[in-house]
């Protein structure tokens, strides 16, 4: 009997480990509280790198280098979580800057950097229309045909030129050389036939995708943009590796373009935490961002290697947006308050976003797997074998999912009602936190067809039959 017990005990924790497998389990919680950790460790990071005590000090520093690239990006990551970026000498250098471009031929000035600046000149709370005299806002998105085609630098410029109207809800004039209509279709003009977008070649490049996808989506109800949208998609659920990170042209799996995706999936309203088809084996895009996290708070570039500081501010930047996706504020990119008064066609096409269709959501879909044990001698001749069937049911962002648990008396599942919106406000606490726009991965899914997640109890039952009937044997003896 004993010998009994031992052989059935090893079988079990071998269906355990199976099954864990087949379904890519993951004990890892992405919680608004972590990502904010991970914000604050980067903030530490830094103000220890650059010498700092304080967040005041930590923008002294780098409004010293404002107007360069590595600055920048950590200013408007900043003043987007919330810090007070009023700061002198940042202004003060970006001027400088924008003074440059305007020294020599302006057509001859990456329009990018003049974005960038733009960007950062809004997160220390400047005007971008009048900058030493000169409409930097104008000359960098819908005037700047006037001195070199807004796409000269790809269909990057152009994104970028949408993204930054779009962050303060800047109107186009009705003489402007290109409206807003205009870059929209520019883009759409630039995808490629299997979709998604590069700057060259004829593969979408996952960057480059994830800035057109954040670019579009304010304009889901356009024509064409939502399928577009779509197509963008469903390369980066496709091309999402085991560990839930993305690959760099290295081929390798890095924190930039795993951060770049984080942003697109927020700026269009999905969960990189929940959304069944950003999960793979059980890791959330989140979660293959997080495994570049250093123990100092900087992110390494590839897996192993030190702190490096376009991965950090990159990785800033996606840790901003998703925090801000968790807590119910516009995300990444948004300068104004979320009160701001709902009149802008940006503001219009989001509040139209709250009913948009149910593709940016795992579908609904329930389930039933049973199995028939015969029972010959407790069941008459073409008598139907019983049933034990356990149901799985899971419901876009809108119920819980009970994972590998039967019972016998049926349970009601509480319900959690979600808006399609990207400011619908995940609860910080219980099972409601990580339930936003997707499924909740109390156990784990794969992934099937359209991003489905796959249960898989078959494995256990196939495997289950030679523990029974060792068991039987053994009972038997």
């Amino acid at each position: 009997m004993k010998a009994c017990k031992t052989v059935f005990s090893v079988i079990i924790c071998i269906l355990i480990a199976v099954s864990t497998s087949l379904t890519g389990f993951s004990s890892s919680e992405i919680t608004p509280d972590r990502v904010k950790d991970a914000v604050e460790g980067v903030i530490s990071y830094k103000c220890e790198a650059c010498g700092a005590s304080s967040t005041d000090g930590l923008l002294d520093s780098l409004g010293s280098q404002a107007g360069v690239y590595t600055s920048d990006w950590f200013i408007i990551a900043l003043s987007l979580y919330g810090v007070d970026c009023r700061n002198s000498r940042a202004v003060s250098s970006l001027k400088s800057a924008v003074n440059d471009f305007y020294s020599g031929d302006l057509s001859s000035v990456k329009v990018t950097d003049m974005q960038r600046a733009a960007l950062t000149l809004l997160a220390c709370g400047e005007s971008i229309t009048s900058v030493n005299g000169h409409n930097l806002l104008a000359d960098c998105t819908y005037n700047r045909a006037k001195y070199k085609s807004l796409d000269s630098q790809g269909v990057n410029s152009v994104a970028y030129a949408l993204i930054l109207l779009d962050s303060n809800d800047f109107s186009v004039p009705e003489n402007a050389e290109t409206t807003r209509d205009d870059m929209i279709k520019m883009i759409l003009d630039k995808e490629l036939d299997n979709g998604g977008f590069a700057l060259f070649g004829s593969g979408a490049d996952i960057d480059v995708t994830t800035i057109v996808l954040q670019a579009l989506a304010p304009y889901r109800h356009k024509d064409g943009v939502a399928a577009a949208i779509d197509r963008g998609l469903s390369i980066l659920s496709g091309r999402q590796g085991s560990d839930g990170a993305y690959k760099s042209f290295a081929n390798k799996a890095c924190a930039e373009s795993t951060a770049q995706v984080a942003l697109a999936l927020t700026a269009n309203g999905i969960s990189p935490v929940t959304d069944g088809r950003f999960i793979k084996n059980g890791n959330s895009v989140m979660d293959g961002l997080m495994a570049f996290k250093l123990d100092n708070g900087a992110f390494c570039h590839f897996s192993g290697d030190g702190a490096n500081s376009i991965a950090t501010y990159q990785s800033l930047c996606a840790l901003v947006g998703c925090y801000r996706f968790m807590n119910g504020t516009r995300t990444f990119y948004y300068f104004k308050s979320k009160g701001a008064e709902m009149t802008s066609e940006l503001d219009k096409a989001i509040e139209e976003n709250k009913t948009a269709d149910k593709a940016h959501k795992t579908k609904s879909k329930n389930t039933s797997h049973s199995r028939t044990v015969k029972k010959a001698e407790k069941q008459k001749k073409n008598e139907q074998p019983t049933e034990s069937t356990t149901s799985l049911k899971s419901t876009s962002g809108n119920s819980k999912i009970t994972f590998m648990k039967v019972e016998r008396k049926k349970k009601k599942v509480k319900k959690i009602k979600t808006d399609d919106s990207p400011e619908v406000k995940a609860s910080a606490t219980g099972d409601e936190a990580s339930l936003k726009n997707g499924v909740k991965t109390i156990g784990a899914t794969s992934q099937g067809k359209n991003g489905d997640p796959q249960y898989i109890p078959f494995a256990v039952i196939i495997l289950g039959y030679p523990a029974l009937a060792i068991f039987k044997i053994r009972r038997k003896k």
